[in-house]
């Protein structure tokens, strides 16, 4: 597994086969993933040696905060949730099911050089920001002039 440009040694939780999984940028020991069967999220705190199942399902991407390492946003197919104390609680953050129309989120990303702005991304070039870490987010109508920063 190569995760920000180290590499190691992968153990997956007892029997279960990853589908996303991130490492917290300050200490790449401390992992969150989701599984493919149970959808669950699991997390390791020694760089994936052991693994706890937590009780919050995920079905898509899931990242860790740049700056905390117990806060996390993941996707619900339509929805981004939000845990700030280690994936042992959530919150809905972004339920747009109507406007989705059953377009799932596909990517979440924090800026590079400001940890409060994150992008999520949905099929169908589908665009929301938060410049708040991730606590309140916009439709992004310009999808194009935005990322390109005509206009800004």
């Amino acid at each position: 597994m190569v995760s920000r440009g180290k590499t190691r040694e992968a153990r997956n939780p007892a029997g279960l086969v990853i589908e996303n999984f991130d490492a917290f940028a300050q200490d790449n020991a401390i992992l969150y993933a989701n599984d493919n069967s149970a959808k669950r999220i699991h997390k390791s705190l020694d760089g994936s040696r052991t693994w706890t199942r937590t009780a919050l399902g995920n079905f898509g991407p899931i990242r860790i905060t740049p700056d905390n390492a117990n806060t996390i946003l993941y996707t619900g197919f339509t929805s981004l949730m939000k845990s700030s104390d280690g994936a042992a609680t959530m919150r809905v953050v972004l339920d747009d099911t109507a406007y989705l129309n059953g377009r799932q989120f596909m990517d979440i990303k924090y800026s590079a050089s400001d940890p409060r702005v994150v992008w999520a991304a949905a099929k169908g070039y589908l665009l929301d920001k938060s410049t708040d870490g991730g606590e309140r987010f916009t439709r992004v109508s310009a999808v194009r002039d935005t990322i390109y920063g005509v206009g800004n």
